[in-house]
């Protein structure tokens, strides 16, 4: 029996608190979608977040219950939303057996599942809630070994969401990309160069983002200057002012670099040039290169990755894309100067930032399929990006 016509609720940040409630019932914890929307841009920018970046209480409860975010760190700040939203599968599971026995809450269930179904597809046309699950994926929440899916059919594992390309069963996304394929990762890389004749160098690993002076683990009798970077608890941060035994995540003296891990390590060892021969074969795909210098323009062709480079500066193509891609930019200001930050998708402003310094800006944005994007800045001592699609 539902109580309630809500199917999702929606929260406003501020800076403080980080436990949100529903008061509808989600069947299970793969009909729970959470996610975040930043309105500081234009237009505002929407995101999934995946079941490992939040805790939730409640499950299967007709009051409802919480969902926590995040479990640690800062809270969610002015200017972001936090959705929580029931979706279920446009499906009927159901088979009753002509003159077999008759169980009422089997009957109930079922048709909880069209009323939920209904007022899914309400709070949809309205626009009330952000569209989060793109179209024509049948979402079916955390993946499970024990559940078939169909072509179309999207679920979560670990970090990463994913769509199956085929019918399948207990195939585990992350190994078996003939049957499942991406929704959101992580920016490719630029093109490694021709390998040279003979055997290829080892791929080296990722380093730290670019325009941070990487300090290592963070130390209590370290002397950290603004721009230093070090990790703690698994966390990267730069620092925003000189500081000495002031342990992170003290926000007066530390910024979280978004999107990081865990600390960078070394780079992998050169392959040792083979004997003159038949051209060799190409060089494996390399990483995310750093962001350039303090005053630069980036330019995109496609979906926006890496393409021409101009001047001193870096931009980004890939003209395959057919999804849209979610632009995240940060850059830090030195003390005395007025940093600026602004992002154009096809060559209009859809944002810009602004700090005094000493500080860090950070701007997002969505490109459309196929769209061109590129950010400039001035008065800034680093910068650096990441990118999911």
């Amino acid at each position: 029996m539902l109580t309630t016509n809500q199917s999702y609720t929606t929260y406003q940040g501020n800076g403080s608190a980080n436990v949100f409630g529903f008061g509808f019932l989600i069947p299970s914890v793969g009909q729970l979608v959470v996610s975040l929307t930043n309105n500081n841009v234009s237009p505002a920018l929407t995101t999934i977040l995946v079941p490992t970046q939040y805790t939730v209480t409640g499950i299967g409860s007709t009051s409802g219950g919480t969902v926590t975010y995040p479990t640690s760190g800062v809270p969610l700040p002015l200017g972001w939303s936090i959705t929580i939203q029931r979706v279920v599968p446009y499906q009927q599971p159901t088979s009753l057996t002509n003159q077999g026995a008759f169980y009422p809450q089997v009957v109930e269930a079922a048709l909880d599942l069209l009323t939920m179904q209904t007022q899914q597809l309400a709070a949809q046309i309205s626009g009330a809630v952000p569209s989060v699950i793109p179209v024509g994926i049948n979402w079916q929440g955390v993946w499970n070994p024990l559940t078939y899916y169909n072509q179309g059919d999207g679920v979560a594992l670990g970090t990463q969401l994913y769509v199956a390309l085929a019918p399948n069963n207990n195939a585990v996304p992350t190994s078996n990309l003939t049957l499942w394929t991406t929704i959101a990762q992580g920016a490719p890389g630029p093109s490694g160069a021709t390998g040279a004749t003979g055997a290829t160098g080892a791929q080296g690993i990722q380093g730290p983002p670019g325009g941070v002076n990487w300090r290592g683990n963070w130390n209590s009798g370290t002397t950290y200057n603004q721009g230093d970077g070090c990790t703690y608890s698994g966390t990267l941060y730069v620092a925003v002012q000189t500081t000495l035994n002031e342990q992170p995540p003290n926000a007066s003296y530390w910024e979280v670099i978004s999107g990081a891990t865990g600390p960078p390590g070394p780079t992998g060892p050169t392959g040792a040039t083979g004997a003159t021969g038949a051209t060799g074969a190409t060089g494996s795909q390399g990483i995310q290169g750093p962001p350039g210098p303090a005053t630069f323009q980036t330019v995109g062709g496609g979906n926006g990755f890496i393409g021409t480079a101009i001047g001193l500066n870096y931009a980004y193509d890939n003209p395959s894309a057919t999804l849209p891609m979610f632009v995240a930019v940060w850059a830090s200001v030195p003390g005395g100067k007025n940093g600026t930050l602004t992002a154009y998708i096809n060559g209009n402003p859809v944002g810009q930032a602004q700090n005094p310094g000493p500080g860090i800006l950070n701007l997002s944005f969505v490109v459309p399929p196929n769209g061109g994007w590129y950010v400039e800045g001035a008065n800034l001592s680093g910068c650096w990006a990441t990118t999911t699609q």
